[in-house]
């Protein structure tokens, strides 16, 4: 198992980014990591860095969806992104 830390980077440093999408790309709870970082705003949450979470959030508005059609889309962006 990794450090958590290590999923903090300095997200500056591209290569540290790059380790970090490396070890999420077959991860089979991506969905569910997505789904619990999605509003965070630091680290790297199933391969996506703070800026594209930001930018999802934007391209896909979930705040007047229910809660399970807002789990279902976030997991799916997981999978299919």
């Amino acid at each position: 198992m990794e450090d958590l830390d290590f999923m903090f980077p300095d997200e500056t440093n591209p290569m540290l980014v790059s380790k970090c999408k490396a070890l999420c790309q077959n991860c089979p709870v991506k969905g569910f990591c997505l789904e619990i970082g999605f509003n965070d705003d630091f680290g790297i949450w199933a391969g996506f860095t703070t800026a594209e979470r930001k930018r999802l959030r934007k391209v896909f508005s979930l705040k007047d969806k229910s809660k399970i059609d807002r789990r279902v889309m976030i997991r799916t962006i997981a999978h299919r992104l």
